[in-house]
Protein backbone atom coordinates (compact mmCIF):
# COMPACT_ATOMS: atom_id res chain seq x y z
CA UNK A 1 0.00 0.00 0.00
CA UNK A 2 1.37 3.40 -1.00
CA UNK A 3 0.61 6.22 1.40
CA UNK A 4 0.70 9.98 0.90
CA UNK A 5 2.33 10.57 4.29
CA UNK A 6 5.39 9.36 6.16
CA UNK A 7 5.83 8.86 9.86
CA UNK A 8 7.14 12.00 11.56
CA UNK A 9 10.88 12.05 12.15
CA UNK A 10 12.23 15.10 13.96
CA UNK A 11 15.60 14.66 12.23
CA UNK A 12 14.06 14.78 8.75
CA UNK A 13 10.93 16.90 8.99
CA UNK A 14 10.97 20.62 9.69
CA UNK A 15 8.17 21.75 12.01
CA UNK A 16 9.36 25.21 13.11
CA UNK A 17 7.48 27.13 10.41
CA UNK A 18 4.25 25.12 10.73
CA UNK A 19 1.33 27.41 11.52
CA UNK A 20 -2.24 26.12 11.56
CA UNK A 21 -5.23 28.44 11.81
CA UNK A 22 -6.21 26.37 14.88
CA UNK A 23 -3.59 27.32 17.46
CA UNK A 24 -3.87 24.13 19.58
CA UNK A 25 -2.91 22.09 16.50
CA UNK A 26 0.18 24.22 15.93
CA UNK A 27 1.15 23.95 19.61
CA UNK A 28 0.71 20.17 19.53
CA UNK A 29 3.04 19.71 16.57
CA UNK A 30 5.62 22.18 17.89
CA UNK A 31 5.71 20.94 21.50
CA UNK A 32 4.20 17.49 21.96
CA UNK A 33 4.09 15.41 18.76
CA UNK A 34 7.71 14.29 19.00
CA UNK A 35 7.57 13.19 22.61
CA UNK A 36 4.13 11.55 22.25
CA UNK A 37 5.41 9.63 19.24
CA UNK A 38 8.64 8.64 21.01
CA UNK A 39 6.62 7.32 23.97
CA UNK A 40 4.43 5.40 21.49
CA UNK A 41 1.26 7.19 22.62
CA UNK A 42 0.44 8.17 19.03
CA UNK A 43 1.79 7.79 15.54
CA UNK A 44 2.23 11.12 13.77
CA UNK A 45 2.09 11.15 9.97
CA UNK A 46 3.19 14.17 7.95
CA UNK A 47 3.11 15.51 4.44
CA UNK A 48 5.96 17.82 3.51
CA UNK A 49 7.03 20.15 0.73
CA UNK A 50 10.24 19.75 -1.30
CA UNK A 51 12.21 21.38 1.55
CA UNK A 52 10.95 18.82 4.10
CA UNK A 53 8.81 21.48 5.81
CA UNK A 54 5.62 20.02 7.26
CA UNK A 55 2.52 21.30 5.50
CA UNK A 56 0.08 18.94 7.19
CA UNK A 57 -0.13 16.15 9.73
CA UNK A 58 -2.46 13.79 11.53
CA UNK A 59 -2.20 11.46 14.51
CA UNK A 60 -3.48 7.92 15.01
CA UNK A 61 -3.91 6.03 18.24
CA UNK A 62 -5.86 3.08 19.57
CA UNK A 63 -8.95 4.12 21.50
CA UNK A 64 -12.38 3.02 22.62
CA UNK A 65 -15.75 4.60 23.25
CA UNK A 66 -18.55 3.72 25.67
CA UNK A 67 -21.04 1.30 24.12
CA UNK A 68 -23.98 3.49 25.14
CA UNK A 69 -22.65 6.33 22.93
CA UNK A 70 -22.78 4.22 19.76
CA UNK A 71 -25.94 4.40 17.61
CA UNK A 72 -27.90 1.12 17.68
CA UNK A 73 -27.64 0.66 13.91
CA UNK A 74 -23.85 0.35 14.25
CA UNK A 75 -23.93 -2.25 17.03
CA UNK A 76 -24.31 -6.00 16.64
CA UNK A 77 -25.09 -7.23 20.14
CA UNK A 78 -21.90 -6.16 21.93
CA UNK A 79 -20.79 -8.32 24.87
CA UNK A 80 -21.52 -6.92 28.32
CA UNK A 81 -18.76 -4.82 29.81
CA UNK A 82 -17.05 -4.10 26.50
CA UNK A 83 -16.18 -0.72 25.11
CA UNK A 84 -16.38 0.02 21.38
CA UNK A 85 -12.84 -0.36 19.95
CA UNK A 86 -11.75 2.28 17.45
CA UNK A 87 -8.78 4.00 15.92
CA UNK A 88 -8.72 7.68 16.82
CA UNK A 89 -7.61 10.29 14.31
CA UNK A 90 -6.73 12.57 17.20
CA UNK A 91 -5.53 15.57 15.24
CA UNK A 92 -5.56 16.58 11.60
CA UNK A 93 -4.01 19.91 10.64
CA UNK A 94 -2.90 21.84 7.58
CA UNK A 95 -0.50 24.79 7.42
CA UNK A 96 -2.61 27.95 7.09
CA UNK A 97 -0.89 28.84 3.78
CA UNK A 98 -1.97 25.48 2.34
CA UNK A 99 -5.65 25.54 3.37
CA UNK A 100 -8.20 25.07 0.60
CA UNK A 101 -5.84 23.07 -1.62
CA UNK A 102 -7.25 19.61 -0.83
CA UNK A 103 -4.62 18.56 1.68
CA UNK A 104 -7.17 18.03 4.46
CA UNK A 105 -9.15 15.59 2.32
CA UNK A 106 -5.96 13.85 1.21
CA UNK A 107 -4.72 13.51 4.80
CA UNK A 108 -8.08 12.16 5.95
CA UNK A 109 -8.08 9.59 3.12
CA UNK A 110 -4.55 8.57 4.10
CA UNK A 111 -5.56 8.22 7.77
CA UNK A 112 -8.64 6.18 6.86
CA UNK A 113 -6.56 3.85 4.68
CA UNK A 114 -4.02 3.30 7.45
CA UNK A 115 -6.86 2.67 9.91
CA UNK A 116 -8.57 0.17 7.61
CA UNK A 117 -5.28 -1.65 7.10
CA UNK A 118 -4.70 -1.76 10.87
CA UNK A 119 -8.22 -3.16 11.35
CA UNK A 120 -7.22 -6.26 9.39
CA UNK A 121 -4.70 -7.21 12.09
CA UNK A 122 -6.19 -5.81 15.32
CA UNK A 123 -9.72 -5.75 16.69
CA UNK A 124 -11.32 -2.43 15.90
CA UNK A 125 -14.84 -1.54 14.83
CA UNK A 126 -14.59 2.08 13.74
CA UNK A 127 -12.53 5.15 13.05
CA UNK A 128 -13.15 7.97 15.51
CA UNK A 129 -12.53 11.71 15.26
CA UNK A 130 -12.94 14.50 17.76
CA UNK A 131 -13.76 17.67 15.79
CA UNK A 132 -12.05 20.78 17.15
CA UNK A 133 -14.93 23.07 16.07
CA UNK A 134 -18.08 23.31 13.92
CA UNK A 135 -16.10 23.63 10.69
CA UNK A 136 -14.19 20.45 11.49
CA UNK A 137 -17.47 18.70 12.28
CA UNK A 138 -18.87 19.70 8.88
CA UNK A 139 -15.66 18.48 7.24
CA UNK A 140 -15.93 15.01 8.82
CA UNK A 141 -19.68 14.86 8.27
CA UNK A 142 -19.25 15.16 4.49
CA UNK A 143 -17.15 11.97 4.52
CA UNK A 144 -19.72 9.89 6.39
CA UNK A 145 -18.64 10.26 10.00
CA UNK A 146 -21.64 9.92 12.32
CA UNK A 147 -22.29 11.95 15.47
CA UNK A 148 -22.60 10.06 18.73
CA UNK A 149 -25.13 10.33 21.54
CA UNK A 150 -23.94 12.57 24.38
CA UNK A 151 -20.34 12.28 23.19
CA UNK A 152 -18.26 14.78 21.18
CA UNK A 153 -16.68 12.09 18.98
CA UNK A 154 -17.83 11.16 15.49
CA UNK A 155 -17.27 7.69 14.01
CA UNK A 156 -17.07 5.85 10.73
CA UNK A 157 -17.79 2.13 11.03
CA UNK A 158 -15.20 -0.20 9.54
CA UNK A 159 -17.19 -2.83 7.66
CA UNK A 160 -16.83 -5.08 4.61
CA UNK A 161 -17.84 -2.24 2.27
CA UNK A 162 -15.09 0.02 3.63
CA UNK A 163 -12.60 -2.87 3.72
CA UNK A 164 -13.44 -3.64 0.08
CA UNK A 165 -12.21 -0.21 -0.95
CA UNK A 166 -8.75 -1.16 0.34
CA UNK A 167 -8.53 -4.50 -1.46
Amino acid sequence: MKYLTTEYDKKLHKKNNFLCSKEPLTIYLQNYAGQDSKRNLVKVYVITNANSEIIGYYTLTASSLPIDAIPNELLKRPPKGYTYPCILIGRLAIHSKEEGKGYGTALLADAVLRSIEASTIIGTAAISVLPIDKNAKKFYDQFGFVELVDNPHMIMKIDEKLLGKLR
